[in-house]
């Protein structure tokens, strides 16, 4: 999907369905170049086939739906609180079995930028403690994002201001959360840094944060200029800790520079190894962000060795529509285990509703299933989407939100034990209560799962976790 483009929802959802570039419009994009990177070549073995559903072969019997506790509002604020974007993750649970948030709270809007603060909250497991500001309220603040390491507790922004600056910050706590232990946001990213690189870059966006150990990699997208393309547009590019943050390395490309955008990007890392995920629109005739209508995106992932340090040669394509059956996939979210790669997106292929659906590595990023697994079961007219994955051992848990018509929305989850080839019957996390429930993040530790979300219709944050 392109600049500003969102799920069909109804009106009240649209500000906060899982959009693409927020705050601002995206620059023109040039004549079609000659892609770089020969997208069936054979180093892209594994790239996957249009969606269908399979039926467990090489699992175990599939478990049994979860049970939820009753939801819980943990924002409670007249501003309006809400997560976005599920390429990154909003929820994580520590070691402790402590659960820490993040979301922004919107207080208005200064030239069409949302006037916000990042804030956080952490509870472990007998309740929550009081929320925290990890930002000022400012205009541009967006979509905070969190990972876990140790003790070490890392949110990371985009800051669009009216200025017309754009930036990535980072904020962390090497006391577990504790109140007054976060640090003073800092870019790590910057139009200075992104114009080092390449002149005229800008508009930072969407990062996404994952930690492995003492490394911490970030990635997100940006419009750096490029002089065959005669513009900037986005592609992903990664940033990586050897410290827990307290330096980085020079930025690094992921994305291929084919004057076709490349965005929401998603990451997860394991053993030195960080397997990154996008939406890539290289399959177009033109940057259809730019002309509006039906997007032909595909899904991308490339495998970068020795903590970032090294990309494989090849990014490998995931999906494959039919000639003439094009359709718009889009917002992946991946996970990882030791070899174990898990991935989820949404995807219009086989039909006109969006789907969720599944696809997995066993082999740490180096090859791919042929075949998506469709996870949402929903009735002709229906739409899932915004889905997020978290793996936990040979368990893996997927949630999302599923509307029909224009009355309501609810947030569903599935779950696998036998590392995603069979999976559960889905089950309703909203317990019924749901009016516009949208953005579900997961995680999970130790058998129980967690799961936030929007209540759009109220503006609130909600929490529940398997019983």
């Amino acid at each position: 999907m392109g600049a500003l483009r969102v799920v069909v929802v109804p009106t009240v959802l649209l500000a906060a369905a899982c959009s693409g570039q927020p705050d601002g419009d995206r620059q023109d994009a040039p004549e079609e170049q000659e892609n770089p990177v020969d997208a069936d070549a054979p180093g892209e073995e594994g790239a996957g086939d249009p969606v269908e559903e399979l039926e467990a072969t090489d699992g175990d019997a599939p478990p049994e739906a979860l049970s939820w506790s009753s939801p819980e509002n943990i924002s409670g604020t007249a501003a309006l609180s809400d997560i976005r974007y599920q390429w990154g993750r909003s929820i994580a649970v520590g070691e402790d079995g402590r659960v820490h948030v993040v979301w922004r709270e919107v207080s208005g809007e200064q030239d069409t930028l949302d006037v916000a603060r990042i804030v956080y909250r952490r509870s472990d497991g007998s309740g929550w403690a009081d929320v925290q500001d990890i930002s000022e309220v400012v205009p541009g603040n967006g979509h905070p994002k969190i990972a876990l390491s140790g003790g070490r507790v890392l949110v990371v922004w985009h800051l669009h201001d009216p200025a017309g600056d754009d930036s990535i910050l980072l904020s962390s706590s090497d006391a577990g959360g504790d109140p007054g232990t976060f640090s003073a946001p800092r870019a790590v990213v910057t139009d200075a840094t992104v114009s080092a690189a390449n002149p005229l870059g800008e508009y930072s966006t969407t990062p996404s944060i994952t930690a492995d150990g003492s490394f911490v990699h970030i990635v997100w997208s940006d419009e750096r200029f490029v002089a065959s393309c005669g513009s900037g547009v986005p592609e992903v590019h990664l940033l990586s800790s050897p410290d827990l943050g307290e330096s980085w390395s020079a930025v690094r490309p992921v994305s291929s520079d084919d004057c076709r955008s490349s965005w929401t990007p998603a990451a997860a890392a394991w053993g030195g190894i960080v397997h990154v995920a996008w939406t890539d629109e290289r399959h177009d005739a033109t940057d259809c962000g730019l002309l509006g209508g039906m997007c032909r995106e595909e899904e991308y992932y490339r495998r970068l060795a020795d903590n970032g340090s090294t990309p494989d040669p090849a990014e490998i394509r995931l999906t494959h529509d039919e000639p003439g059956s094009e359709a718009e996939s889009w917002g992946p979210s991946i996970a990882a285990w030791d070899g174990n790669v898990q991935m989820v997106w949404y995807d219009k292929a086989g039909g006109n509703d969006f789907e969720v659906v599944h696809l997995r590595s066993l082999d740490g990023g180096l090859h791919w299933e042929d075949t998506p697994r469709k996870l949402s079961t929903h009735a002709p007219g229906c739409r899932s989407a915004c889905a997020t994955i978290a793996a936990c051992g040979p368990d893996v848990h997927a949630a999302w939100f599923e509307i029909c018509g224009d009355t309501s929305s609810t947030i569903l989850h599935a779950w696998s034990r036998d590392l995603g080839a069979s999976w559960s019957e889905v089950s309703d996390v909203t317990s019924g209560t749901g009016v516009f429930a949208v953005h579900p993040h997961v995680a999970c530790l130790d058998g129980r799962v967690h799961v936030v979300w929007n209540e759009n219709s109220t503006g609130e944050i909600y929490y529940a976790h398997s019983e």
